[in-house]
């Protein structure tokens, strides 16, 4: 580290809390390819920032979008949090009582999992207009991923491809059954294959499917990563060419998929707990998982994760997912819980008047 830097650096925290600005974000001031010499005891860690639905919510996933967040609640259906203030998030709107189990953002709209697929248009928020609906006839949809004009639902009987051009009148596109008659808990779609999260039967099979999606009215069961450790396979998050799958106490396994016909596990790590859903960021190279407590583990060298740090909330992390060094964490029996995530680099505010 140059000379002066330190003082620079107290100066700059000292001042944005002592002026009356507004903190707007954080951006990368320092790092270990700057030069610094830093450990990874001192750099690394979770902050708490701030929390909203203590005890009253009964919340499984959660979207970001600007300075709204979306959460899917299994008994008051969707919430529409602001968090323009990262310290004191606020409900704006919400709409039910349904089930709802995942959620995701995209073109304007939030597209909820439940029973069916529920979409709203987010334009008008603080009010909140559900637009259109999927129904099956086969209710229990876990998990959402929106890609273009295509939403893809992981579902208790496979994984169904909607298309959503005109969010008023969804119609099916495409759809597989789960192989083994189990469930879909999760999916993660990049490029032309949907990484899907598999469990059951009775425990029977747990693991990871990859379906080729590139005829989306046709999807085909490219390849399988079975019997992973633990019982019930419940998160998906991809980056590059690595899977990473999580399984209720069996930990985050990491999975080649460079062959996407062959997939192959190539080391896990098990953070303690049951692990559910997982985000894996690129930008810090660590892979969130959603557990008891909540964990975060290094995958700059994917063949060797290894746990950075851990966080413990009051219930069990149920979802979450990342905003560059913000995660929004869903708990159990406690809400939602903001926390900012401290890699090897230093993070300054971004302050205006």
């Amino acid at each position: 580290m140059k000379t002066g830097q330190p003082l620079l650096l107290i100066f700059l925290f000292v001042f944005s809390f002592l002026m009356p600005w507004e903190i707007v974000g954080y951006g990368p001031l320092i790092g270990p390819a700057a030069g610094q010499n830093l450990s990874l005891q001192e750099a690394t860690g979770f902050r708490f920032l701030g929390q909203i639905g203590q005890g009253e919510w009964d919340a499984w996933d959660v979207a970001v979008s600007g300075d709204q967040v979306f959460v899917a609640d299994q008994t008051a259906g969707l919430r529409a949090i602001d968090i323009s203030d990262l310290s004191t998030p606020v409900e704006i709107a919400s709409d039910g009582p349904y089930a709802a189990n995942g959620v995701a953002v995209a073109n304007g709209h939030v597209y909820v999992a439940g029973g069916w697929l529920h979409i709203y248009d987010i334009s008008q928020l603080p009010n909140l207009d559900e637009v259109g609906t999927y129904k099956d006839g086969h209710p229990g949809k876990y998990a959402v991923d929106v890609v273009g004009n295509l939403a893809f639902l992981a579902a208790s009987d496979g994984l169904h491809i909607v298309d959503v051009s005109d969010p008023t009148a969804p119609e099916l596109e495409g759809f597989l059954a789960t192989p083994q008659g189990g469930a879909f808990y999760d999916v993660d779609v990049d490029g032309q294959y949907a990484y899907v999260a598999e469990g059951g039967p009775f425990d029977a099979y747990e693991g990871l499917r990859i379906i080729d999606i590139s005829i989306p009215s046709a999807p085909v069961l490219t390849g399988s990563s079975e019997d992973l450790d633990g019982t019930i396979s419940e998160g998906v998050s991809v980056l590059g060419q690595y899977a990473y799958v999580t399984t209720w106490d069996g930990g985050l396994h990491v999975i080649d998929c460079s062959d996407p016909s062959a997939p192959t596990e190539i080391d896990s790590v098990n953070p303690a707990g049951t692990d559910r859903e997982v985000a894996a960021s690129g930008t810090l190279n660590v892979a969130f998982v959603a557990s008891d407590p909540i964990a975060a583990v290094d995958i700059s060298d994917p063949t060797a994760p290894s746990l950075l740090d851990s966080y413990d909330t009051p219930g069990r992390g149920r979802g979450l997912t990342t905003v560059g060094p913000l995660v929004f964490v869903i708990d159990e029996f406690d809400g939602m819980i903001i926390l900012l995530f401290r890699d090897q680099q230093l993070y300054l505010p971004t302050i205006i008047r």
